[in-house]
């Protein structure tokens, strides 16, 4: 499946997506309409990739989910040797509040 629907391009997308708003937002006067279309390409990318909605955010496991699917794509990026995507994946949980550890029987992780 990582390389009928190419999820690593997606998941390098969605990051450049985010950081391109993170830095838009960051200026003075950040544009609305570049802002709004940087978010809906965001949401759309992450229907894509079978990332849930706002609404669904609030289901019980989810978060377990998710984060389940992130180690697997990034476990990928590491077979693929596409390190610097995969460290840009742990660095951004670590700024959100999720610390990635990885050991020899796979990747845990934890909020701090």
């Amino acid at each position: 499946m990582l390389n009928d629907f190419n999820t690593p391009s997606g998941i390098a997308a969605l990051h450049e997506c985010v950081g391109e708003m993170n830095d838009l937002l960051g200026t003075e006067s950040p544009e609305p309409t570049r802002v709004a279309s940087l978010l809906a390409a965001a949401k759309k990318i992450c229907d894509l990739l079978g990332l849930p909605s706002e609404e669904e955010f609030s289901e019980p496991g989810l978060v377990e989910e998710i984060m389940a699917k992130v180690l697997k794509w990034r476990q990928m990026l590491r077979e693929q040797k596409q390190y610097a995507l995969a460290d840009q994946i742990r660095d951004d949980l670590a700024e959100l509040g999720i610390v990635l550890e990885d050991g020899v029987s796979g990747t845990t992780w934890r909020r701090t």
